[in-house]
């Protein structure tokens, strides 16, 4: 048995069977432990894709390699945090989140607004939705017909999680009933 070549000092097992591709012939011992031939690889500024410290996600947002910042997720922070963080002079608090106020994720610095918690951020999006389909930010959506109307016309159940015209709910209900027959 010889000692894996990555330099952690422990010893490799046998070959179970012969591979070119690996350069494994059965009986001798392995190169590496599984695993550990990831470590010769550079990481950070060293590593062959390294691009400055940025990363897109799918949905736009750019994430900023800074490794010791509070917010870090394996060393990525977004950057509309760090952003808002600079603007303000101090850290974010924990629960607090950033909203991107024309929804263009790759803008600067002004179109960001600081919102405490998710709710409060999700209440942006809801009254910018309602917003731009009906002229009124605090319409709210029928959940049969989905047309936006004023909330006095509407009936509100448990602080607003069931919104629905009388009608609506009323014919949907005899569409159940007739459909349970």
């Amino acid at each position: 048995m010889k000692l894996c070549e990555c330099g952690c000092g422990k010893s490799t097992r046998l070959a179970p069977y012969s591979d070119k591709n690996r350069g494994w012939k059965r009986g001798e011992s392995v190169r590496f432990i599984h695993g550990h031939h990831n470590k010769l690889q550079p990481t950070g500024k060293n590593a062959h894709r390294w691009n400055g410290g940025r990363s897109k996600m799918q949905d736009g947002r750019v994430l900023l390699h800074i490794k010791n910042h509070h917010r870090s997720n394996n060393g990525y922070v977004l950057r509309s945090v760090v952003m808002a963080e600079k603007a303000i002079g101090k850290p974010l608090p924990p629960q607090a989140e950033v909203h991107h106020f024309d929804e263009d994720t790759g803008n600067d610095q002004c179109n960001l607004i600081i919102c405490e918690n998710r709710s409060y951020h999700r209440l942006l999006h809801k009254r910018k939705k309602a917003h731009c389909a009906c002229g009124h930010a605090d319409w709210l959506k029928c959940k049969h017909c989905k047309q936006y109307d004023d909330p006095k016309n509407l009936s509100i159940v448990c602080d607003g999680k069931k919104v629905y015209h009388r009608v609506c709910e009323r014919d949907h209900t005899r569409e159940r009933r007739k459909n349970k027959k």
